[in-house]
């Protein structure tokens, strides 16, 4: 039987335990996930007036 060769497994490790990219600090999946809750987060600060 032949050993596989998986790249990148000398990458680094997210926050969730998933490997990134070399120049990624966190992976795919959690950046996806993170652009998701900015679009859905509300676009004001608490206390001021709503837009008129």
């Amino acid at each position: 039987m032949r050993r596989l060769h998986i790249p990148g497994t000398r990458g680094r490790t997210c926050g969730c335990g998933a490997l990134t990219d070399e120049d990624m600090s966190i992976c795919g999946k959690c950046a996806a996930r993170f652009r998701w809750l900015r679009r859905k987060a509300p676009h004001h600060i608490e206390g001021d007036e709503p837009c008129s």
